[in-house]
């Protein structure tokens, strides 16, 4: 009886550092999105990225008519800026 309150108590362990363990995963892509206001693609109206830090920013809004944009977190990404703009920009 003993064995098995240590095996199911061992199982819930892995399982709670799994969850913990995918929780905090960064994206692999620096992902950002321009929208813009019709097919001429001239006009932005919103943005939305997803950066390699796990952290995400939006404004404006959204269409069918966008661009997207994807930087590997490789080492050779952005950071945290995007074609039109940064998160934080250092002074």
């Amino acid at each position: 009886m003993k064995l098995t309150h240590i095996a199911v108590a061992g199982l819930i362990s892995v399982s709670a550092l799994a969850v913990s363990i995918v929780s905090f995963a960064h994206p692999v892509y620096d992902t950002d999105i321009v929208y813009f206001s019709d097919a001429t693609m001239t006009t932005v109206i919103g943005e939305s990225e997803v950066y390699c830090t796990g952290a995400s920013s939006s404004w404006g809004s959204t269409s069918l008519f966008k661009k997207i944009d994807q930087t590997s977190c490789d080492g050779g990404g952005r950071g945290n800026c995007s074609p039109i703009g940064c998160e934080n920009p250092n002074p």
